[in-house]
C-alpha cells in the first residue's frame, strides 16, 4: 500500500509519496516505561504528561527531531461523544473529523491567519491479519506569515485513541517521516504485550 499527501504550499501543489508497506516491521526502539518508544524514526521524546481529567484524561508526549519539526502523541480514552454506534471504526471517523472541525475555531481565536484542508480520509494499518482503525488529515495553515503543514493521524488501538499530532515548517514537510512514525507507533502499540 502506498500513501499520497498532496498538499498546497505557496500556491503549488507538492506531493509526498510516502511507501507503507504493511509488511514492513516498525524499526527497532528504546521504550518508554509506559511503553512508548523514546526514539522512534529520528524523534526523540522530549516529554510526556498527564492530560487532565478536566479535559479527558490519558498522556502526551512530545518528540522532536531537531528539524523544526514537532510531534504530539496523545493517548486518550474514547469520548463519550464519538460512541455514536456500536461500530467502533465508525468512533474513528467523528473523532478524525474533529481536525477538520477545529481548524476554523482556531483561525477566529487567532492560533492561524488562514488555512486549506487537504485531506481528511480514513487511512487504516494493517498488522498481520488485522486492521487498525484509523483516521489522516491534513492542512496547510499561514500564521504571522509562517506556513506550515499540520497533519493528524488517529488510531483506535487496545480500547483507547492514539492521536500523532505533527507541525512542520513548509521547507521540510516534503521530507518529513510523520507518517511512517505514526503508522510505526500504531503497530508498536498494538502488538505490545
Amino acid at each position: 500500500m502506498r500513501s499520497r499527501l498532496e498538499i498546497r504550499v505557496s500556491g503549488f501543489v507538492a506531493a509526498l509519496v510516502v511507501a507503507c508497506s504493511p509488511a514492513s516491521a516498525p524499526p527497532a526502539i528504546s521504550p518508554s516505561p509506559e511503553g512508548i518508544p523514546t526514539v522512534l524514526r529520528g524523534y526523540r521524546m522530549t516529554t510526556s504528561e498527564p492530560i487532565p481529567e478536566r479535559d479527558g484524561g490519558g498522556t502526551l508526549y512530545r518528540f522532536n527531531d531537531g528539524s523544526g519539526a514537532y510531534l504530539t502523541v496523545f493517548i486518550y480514552p474514547v469520548p463519550d461523544d464519538v460512541k455514536q454506534t456500536d461500530d467502533s471504526g465508525q468512533w474513528v471517523i467523528v473523532e478524525g473529523r474533529k481536525f477538520v472541525q477545529v481548524m476554523p475555531i482556531q483561525v477566529q481565536r487567532g492560533r492561524y491567519d488562514a488555512y486549506e484542508m487537504a485531506f481528511a480520509d480514513p487511512e487504516p494499518v494493517i498488522v498481520g491479519r488485522d486492521t487498525i482503525p484509523g483516521f489522516a488529515a491534513a492542512a496547510v495553515t499561514r500564521s504571522r506569515g509562517v506556513v506550515s503543514v499540520q497533519l493528524e493521524y488517529l488510531y483506535l488501538v487496545r480500547g483507547q485513541f492514539l492521536k500523532v499530532r505533527a507541525t512542520l515548517p513548509q521547507e521540510n514537510w516534503q521530507k518529513a517521516v510523520a507518517p511512517l512514525f505514526a503508522r510505526d507507533l500504531a503497530q508498536i502499540w498494538f502488538t505490545r504485550k
